[in-house]
């Protein structure tokens, strides 16, 4: 009885035993048929940093807790030094090129073996004007250029850290007349004839080879004209920017003896009146090593204006008939056997080109070679027969019978010249080269050369605005 109980006993324990082991494994398959299945889950990609980029931790409970961190101090910009010239290869379809003072777009575009056109195209502009501190768009391609490191923008990128005020701040560069020119223009350009000297951290150091064959081809007219070769060499320094005071009104200055001339050099080669300047004064050294010594201001001024004009104004400035017959219509044409003054053609320009105008009467009346006697002796009586007024009287009845352009008035030019004087040497009379002051006197240069050439403001009054 006993066995048989504890026999009972054990087949229900085994039972029971039996019985939890299948309904814990029924359980577990339920929970796994009766659950859905999981989706597929697109993997998140998070863009891997470059080296240059780095990111801070994220914040922590405790972090959060903590004081707030100390905001970076903006960068300090590095400090830029005067410009050195060099000569950068670029590989780009354009550069930026920031406008400085004398800057013409001929001659930018020389710089960089483009054209006008292009430039203007490429800028939108209206006009041939540029400012000082203006960026321009240059298309290039790989070549080698003269470059200044100012005259350059950074990387668009960068262009947010770059002193808008460095323009502005930087001081305007007065041209040397006379002194330590080797010092001043240190830069030089040989040519078979001549050498150019220039400073190449100023405008004519963008095309010092245009000017060079700008003086070959006024060489060869002067000595085609006058039948007279220049023997010997000679030297020319053109600046980029005015002379320093007192001369900033000068264009040119002439050390014939020494055989070299000084240019102040601030438009293109194609502007009439930058190519005049040039021949005028190159007319001052070629006549004194060719006939002599001048005799009189009046000779050697007058033959400078009518060689100059002769060579760079036809087409392209009044003429020196219609100049002088407009004076004498409106009764100012300067009597050129008086003592007059010849301190630039800012100041006296009519006494400039009434010189002009005697020296055309006279070759045209008498030829070339009587003028080449006449210019180192003034012996009026020997070569022409008749006195320096009989001459003058004969010349000024000419002019005031000559025909003026029908498209001003005597007297609305000549207020338009005197006016245009008048707003000039008030602006250089404290000009200190500041971007304001340069944009004054681009504006009234261009209205001068408009004049020169006969086209009229519509109020005179304008040039003194």
């Amino acid at each position: 009885m006993t066995k048989f109980c504890w026999l009972t006993l054990w087949v229900w324990l085994l039972v029971i035993l039996l019985l939890a082991g299948c309904t814990t494994d029924a359980a577990t398959r339920n929970t796994q048929v009766n659950s859905p299945l999981p989706r597929a889950v697109e993997p998140v990609r998070f863009p891997t940093p470059t080296p240059a980029q780095t990111f801070p931790p994220a914040p922590t409970a405790a972090s959060s807790m903590a004081e707030p961190p100390t905001p970076l101090a903006p960068p300090t910009p590095t400090p830029v030094e005067a410009p050195v010239p060099t000569i950068d290869v670029i590989a780009a379809s354009q550069v930026t090129y920031i406008v400085v003072a004398g800057d013409t777009l001929f001659a930018i575009a020389a710089r960089f073996d483009s054209t006008v056109d292009t430039i203007r195209t490429t800028n939108r502009l209206d006009s041939d004007l540029i400012l000082p501190g203006q960026a321009l768009k240059i298309p290039v391609e790989e070549s080698e250029v003269i470059l200044s490191e100012a005259m350059v923008l950074p990387a668009p990128e960068l262009i947010d850290r770059v002193d808008e005020s460095a323009v502005d701040a930087t001081p305007y560069r007065f041209a040397v007349l006379g002194g330590d020119l080797d010092a001043a223009y240190p830069a030089m350009l040989e040519r078979e004839r001549f050498t150019l000297h220039y400073d190449p951290a100023t405008p004519p150091a963008i095309a010092p080879v245009d000017l060079a064959g700008l003086v070959t081809q006024i060489l060869a007219h002067h000595e085609q004209r006058f039948g007279v070769v220049l023997a010997g060499r000679f030297d020319i320094y053109a600046a980029g920017s005015l002379f320093a005071a007192p001369d900033q009104a000068l264009r040119g200055y002439s050390f014939s003896r020494d055989r070299r001339f000084q240019i102040v050099v601030d438009n293109g080669m194609e502007s009439a009146m930058q190519r005049y300047i040039v021949a005028h004064e190159l007319t001052h050294l070629y006549a004194w090593n060719t006939f002599g010594a001048p005799s009189s201001v009046m000779l050697s001024e007058g033959l400078a204006v009518y060689a100059g004009l002769s060579f760079a104004g036809e087409g392209a400035l009044l003429s020196l008939r219609e100049f002088c017959a407009a004076y004498a219509q409106a009764g100012v044409l300067p009597q050129i056997s008086a003592e007059l003054a010849y301190q630039g053609h800012l100041r006296n320009l009519e006494n400039y080109y009434a010189a002009g105008c005697f020296v055309q009467f006279l070759i045209g009346r008498y030829g070339v070679e009587a003028l080449a006697r006449l210019y180192p002796t003034s012996d009026y009586h020997g070569i022409y027969g008749s006195s320096l007024a009989d001459l003058e009287g004969e010349w000024m009845a000419e002019s005031a019978a000559s025909p003026v352009s029908a498209s001003f008035s005597p007297y609305d030019f000549v207020a338009a010249v005197d006016e245009t004087k008048a707003a000039y040497l008030n602006l250089l009379a404290d000009f200190a080269g500041g971007s304001e002051q340069v944009a004054a006197y681009r504006q009234i240069d261009m209205q001068w050369a408009a004049i020169l050439a006969g086209q009229l403001p519509h109020s005179a009054s304008k040039a003194t605005e």
